[in-house]
């Protein structure tokens, strides 16, 4: 994939994975936009840090898919067409110890919320973006896509989520955090069956999807 002139979205963009990430795409000629949860101020000022007009900071909850939907469509009337993103926004929660199994529902809930269902909100809004522009109606005859669909024997885009080691070899106090990070991991195969295979005669999309692992669950939405 041609990096260089494209644009991205960095979830998670103001933490220290994202802005990691962030930066090699401005080296590399990209245009990027940051979601966190920081409120625009706040984040608009870290970004002007970075002295370049190629980057764009937008507060975003990535559970929220009213937020996540208003986000990718500013980024895409400032920039114009997403090629795709790199989702490494997440959450662990922290907690003194407890013997108790049930005391960790809440956090439970919290980092599903955040980790899992997050990925799937960024995943779809990131996905329709990207096809957005190259789709075409459908036969009014079927109720498919038309023919006309694929467009390109090159790939449409790319999204990266960031899942956990602790998603495959659980290990101490990862009790909540690691089924979350497992869900992304399943998040991602399902939306790359869903958006890379045949449906009816007619290929969906051509959107590479993949996970990464990192070796920490320190990576936060709001690392501030």
């Amino acid at each position: 994939m041609k990096i260089e002139g494209s644009k991205f979205i960095v979830t998670g963009g103001l933490g220290g994975i994202g802005g990691a990430v962030a930066k090699d795409f401005l080296r590399r000629g990209a245009k990027v936009a940051l979601f966190d949860v920081l409120p625009a101020e706040k984040g608009t000022s870290l970004v002007a840090e970075y002295h370049s007009t190629d980057v764009i900071y937008i507060n975003v909850d990535i559970s929220d898919s009213t937020s996540t939907k208003s986000g990718v469509e500013a980024v895409v009337e400032k920039f114009g067409n997403l090629k795709g993103v790199m989702h490494c926004a997440g959450i662990a929660v922290k907690r003194p110890w407890s013997n108790a199994v049930a005391d960790s529902i809440s956090d439970f809930r919290k980092m599903m919320n955040v980790n899992a269902t997050g990925t799937f909100i960024v995943n779809a809004h990131v996905t329709d973006a990207i096809n957005k522009a190259l789709n075409h109606p459908a036969h009014p005859s079927h109720n498919r896509p038309s023919s006309k669909f694929w467009t390109t024997d090159e790939e449409r885009g790319v999204i990266v989520n960031f899942s956990s080691a602790a998603a495959h070899g659980l290990y101490a106090r990862t009790l909540c955090y690691g089924p979350s990070k497992l869900a992304v991991a399943g998040i991602t195969r399902s939306i790359a069956y869903e958006s890379h295979t045949e449906k009816t005669s007619v290929t969906r999309s051509r959107i590479r999807i993949s996970k990464a692992l990192k070796n920490s669950n320190t990576n936060k939405q709001n690392p501030h």
